[in-house]
This record gives C-alpha cells, sequence and structure tokens, in this order.
C-alpha cells in the first residue's frame, strides 16, 4: 500500500516529500529530488547532508573553474603582492623569479609569495626550480611558515589567506 506524499517546508533548497515512514529514531523519512535520482533517507540527516553539499557548492563558486584564473584572483587579495609580475595572468615562474630576485620583496610580501606558489603547488620545494632557473636568491623561496605570515602581513594579507583557508581549492 501507497504512503501519502505531502511536501515539507524545503529549507531554502529543495523541495521535499515524505513517505510518512519513520526510522528507528523517530526520524521521518524524507525523499529529495535529485537530477541523478532521488535521494531517501531520515529527514534530520539528509537535510544535514544537503546542507554540507550547499556549503561545499557555496565554497567552490568562490573561485573560477580554471585554477590560473583562481590563481590570480588569490593572489590579487594579497596587497603586499600588489608589484608582484605573474599575478595576472597567473604565471608561477615569474612570481617565483620575483620573490628570488636580488632586490628583495619586503618581508610580508615574501611570505605571500610563498603562499601562493604552495597553493599552486604543495608538493615541491620551490628553492629546486628557482636553482633551476638560476634565480638570484634561490632559498628566499623556503616552505610558507604561518607563523612568519602572521607577524608580517598587514590585516588584509590575513584576510586574503583566510579567503583561501575558508574556502580551499587546489589548481
Amino acid at each position: 500500500m501507497e504512503s501519502p506524499r505531502e511536501v515539507l517546508p524545503n529549507l531554502g533548497y529543495l523541495p521535499l516529500r515524505t513517505d510518512d515512514v519513520a526510522d528507528e529514531g523517530g526520524d521521518t523519512v524524507v525523499t529529495v529530488p535529485n537530477d541523478d535520482g532521488d535521494l531517501t533517507g531520515p529527514q534530520k540527516a539528509l537535510h544535514r547532508a544537503l546542507r554540507e553539499v550547499r556549503a561545499a557548492q557555496d565554497r567552490r563558486s568562490r573561485w573560477p573553474d580554471d585554477g590560473r584564473e583562481a590563481m590570480t584572483k588569490l593572489a590579487r587579495l594579497f596587497p603586499s603582492l600588489a608589484k608582484c609580475p605573474g599575478i595576472t595572468p597567473w604565471d608561477q615562474e615569474a612570481v617565483l623569479g620575483w620573490l628570488c630576485a636580488e632586490e628583495a620583496p619586503t618581508v610580508a610580501a615574501a611570505t605571500a609569495a610563498t603562499f601562493v606558489l604552495t597553493v599552486w603547488n604543495s608538493f615541491i620545494d620551490w628553492r629546486e626550480p628557482a636553482r633551476e632557473m638560476r634565480f638570484a636568491v634561490p632559498d628566499r623561496a623556503s616552505r610558507f611558515d604561518i607563523l612568519a605570515a602572521m607577524t608580517t602581513w598587514t590585516p588584509n594579507d590575513v584576510t586574503a589567506a583566510r579567503a583561501w583557508v575558508d574556502a580551499p581549492f587546489w589548481p
């Protein structure tokens, strides 16, 4: 025998149908229409999961899908990188060259540059390509140091880094 279905409040994102059936915890089982097929489960758990998916989609939507465009958007948030070449369009070799040039950027700018290079590729030691490209001071491309960043960055640089921490992407 088929249960009656009713429309529940959509809680701001999707319409729900209920089968008026309770699971062991007494939570109503609901069905949520989805492009890939309906999702059915306990209402509270399904709402929680859908909120998490929506939050993840929201975080991802803050950055362009193209990795280089996302890096440009991130790097442009750092006031200390205003004079750094290679930001628009994103060119990690130009950023690395600026970081490791004979004329040193400020400590805040150097730390911001190591941050964005680390977001671009956290698996390499940036000193190695700096040495291979024969940049003047390759050791300036050491690993990003959050403690050094927090002691040298302006509040606006910190806000820029928080934008990535809140909604990380990997290009």
